[in-house]
């Protein structure tokens, strides 16, 4: 239990800080809170510090933890926290691995709805 609330409170942390940094390895960090989830073009929209928002990629060789168990790309969910590790490829952001925190708060029916074309 204490180790879980350690674990979220790093993430809390992580989320407040700059939403893309360099890290270690030469992958770049994206963290915040989910906005949207385009399941069609495969990426996930991530609002961090000051509201700046970052659209990464999301393919079959990403890999999804929830503390250091293994997680599934249908656990993640609009107003998610989460740290994603990330490479540039072509000028895009691609997700090599996300590690999902907490829900901000749930979502609403608003947040779910695909976007108006």
């Amino acid at each position: 239990m204490k180790q879980s609330l350690a674990v979220l409170a790093v993430l809390a942390f992580l989320a407040a800080a700059v939403p893309a940094v360099q890290a270690h390895g030469g992958h770049d960090h994206v963290m915040g809170i989910v906005k949207a989830i385009d399941q069609q073009a495969g990426t996930v929209l991530v609002a961090g510090r000051y509201n700046k928002e970052v659209t990464v990629t999301i393919n079959n060789d990403t890999k999804f933890l929830r503390g250091t168990a293994a997680a599934a790309a249908s656990d993640l969910a609009v107003g998610m926290r989460v740290v994603i590790d990330a490479d540039t490829v072509d000028g895009k952001q691609v997700a090599k691995e996300v590690k999902l925190g907490t829900m901000t708060k749930p979502p609403t029916a608003a947040d779910t709805a695909a976007p108006k074309q």
